[in-house]
């Protein structure tokens, strides 16, 4: 039987409001719901981070419990999940992933520091190898990329600093796809996507090339050395 640990966030800067998006573009959509548009800006938003993995963070001085735990990561907070572990530390030092759960070590080796994570289940969801034999307060940290839940109204502010035009061109994208509007435009939605998905693989290279979501990924500069204080942000 594998018991849950449920990590919790210590809350993200979500403090921009889908406003700053809409009043840039309600005139643009004549008859528009402001509803419907509203949640097509959600997820445009979730899109953009769910294929570029352009938001992350890091959950530092998790508690890692005695025996074989699965570690879930979502939700994070009310605004945010996790969509994926991109690493995981064991009291500073990094763990390897493994694809699967290896077999069972025998029970004369020690359990007691973990060498390994897997996700077995969902990609928000993590267990140590070999298990631990004890508890251990404040020893885990995990790398992870983050997604807006699709009912929020606020976004992290890194979409506004720095993602503003790619989610603005997502969500354009969908609102010109609307059929019978006045504001609806094949052509204008093709342009649109052509440009969004542009931005998301510029912005998924950049998060490669900072070292997450890659085959060659590796531990961030610094990745390692135990920090105090929540989540931090490494976009």
């Amino acid at each position: 039987m594998v018991d849950s640990v449920f990590i919790e966030g210590t809350g993200c800067e979500c403090d921009v409001t889908l406003d700053r998006w809409l009043k840039d573009t309600l005139p643009m959509l004549p008859g528009v719901v402001r509803g419907v548009a509203s949640r097509e800006l959600v997820l445009a938003s979730r899109e953009f981070f769910e294929r570029s993995y352009a938001w992350q963070t890091l959950l530092e001085d998790q508690n890692a419990k005695e025996g074989r735990k699965q570690y879930w990561l979502s939700p994070l907070d009310q605004y945010t999940n996790v969509i994926g572990v991109l690493g995981v530390a064991y009291l500073g030092k990094p763990l390897a992933r493994l694809t699967a759960r290896p077999p069972r070590r025998s029970t004369t080796e020690s359990q007691s520091t973990p060498m390994a994570y897997y996700s077995p289940d969902a990609p928000d969801s993590i267990e140590l190898y070999p298990d631990l034999d004890h508890d251990e307060d404040a020893a885990l940290t995990f790398h992870v990329a983050l997604t807006p839940k699709v009912s929020v109204e606020h976004l992290p502010r890194v979409a506004e600093i720095k993602y503003y035009d790619a989610i603005l061109d997502g969500f354009l994208a969908r609102m010109y796809l609307h059929p019978n509007k006045p504001y609806s435009s094949f052509t204008l939605a093709q342009a649109k996507r052509k440009s969004f998905n542009a931005w998301i693989g510029r912005y998924a290279g950049q998060a490669k090339q900072g070292n997450v979501n890659a085959q060659n990924w590796v531990y961030p500069p610094g990745w390692g050395v135990r920090r105090r204080g929540g989540g931090t942000s490494v976009a």
